[in-house]
């Protein structure tokens, strides 16, 4: 998995020495088990000697993936949406062991608009919406988890007030979405609404909506976006059976 990591779309191809440094494993190590992930058939090796994820393994993460599951049922509310608005519309999951948040999905505004999450990739779970709303309904476990830790700011790196966290969450709690103006991008406003799994209750995913603030109409983006939340919400349960519970990353938290 440490190797598989160092992939990602600003580094697709790399060296065999190149992922020793990334891992920090010995140079003899990591060709060994460069070999034995090529001959599987996890990597492939470029004609110019080069390494890179191989279709193989594409294949049969989407195959056989959950995540990939809930991008394909969330997938006729998020495009519903996004021809309703126009604005950046995105899926996320919460990792309660790493405390990050990772966006499955996402379909981009139809004007210029700076975002900083990206398809696949993860960001702290309290410093965004997304990872906020979903906090918020994740348990006092993990929540206690992040406000004991060190907060950094998204933007600054300066360590966030905890007391402020925990108010923040409780006003998701008690207004059931996330709405931040001017966080990570300060002419942006995002919006997040938690989707559940209905049967025990527990956060499965957020859909989020990024616009710039004067390009929006914040009361309209809210009263679709819960009502699409709770449309998902009912799918995620109607979809769920006994062989494929709609489990997408670890409840203990």
């Amino acid at each position: 998995m440490r190797i598989l990591e160092c992939f990602d779309a600003d580094t697709p191809r790399l060296t065999a020495s190149q992922i020793a440094e990334s891992t920090g494993l010995s140079r003899s190590t990591t060709h060994r088990l460069v070999t034995e992930m090529t001959s599987v058939g996890m990597l492939q090796r470029l004609d110019d000697g080069n390494l890179t994820v191989s279709v193989r393994s594409w294949e049969t993460s989407v195959r056989c993936s959950p995540l990939e599951q809930l991008r394909e049922l969330a997938k006729p509310v998020l495009e519903g949406l996004h021809r309703r608005f126009n604005h950046h519309i995105c899926l996320a999951v919460p990792d309660f062991d790493s405390l990050s948040v990772l966006y499955l999905e996402h379909y981009d505004a139809t004007y210029p608009l700076r975002i900083l999450s990206r398809h696949a990739s993860r960001l702290s779970i309290h410093n965004n919406s997304a990872g906020l709303t979903m906090l918020a309904f994740g348990g006092e476990k993990a929540v206690n988890r992040v406000l004991n830790g060190s907060l950094p700011a998204r933007v600054t790196g300066e360590p966030m007030d905890p007391s402020r966290v925990r108010a923040d969450l409780l006003q998701i709690r008690q207004q059931g979405y996330g709405h931040i103006v001017g966080g990570m991008v300060t002419e942006n406003t995002s919006f997040a609404v938690p989707c559940f799994d209905l049967t025990d209750g527990s956060v499965q995913c957020s859909l989020g909506l990024v616009a710039r603030t004067d390009q929006c109409d914040h009361d309209e983006v809210l009263t679709t976006l819960i009502s699409a939340g709770r449309t998902l919400s009912r799918a995620l349960t109607e979809a769920s059976t006994p062989e494929v519970p709609p489990i997408f990353l670890d409840k203990s938290a």
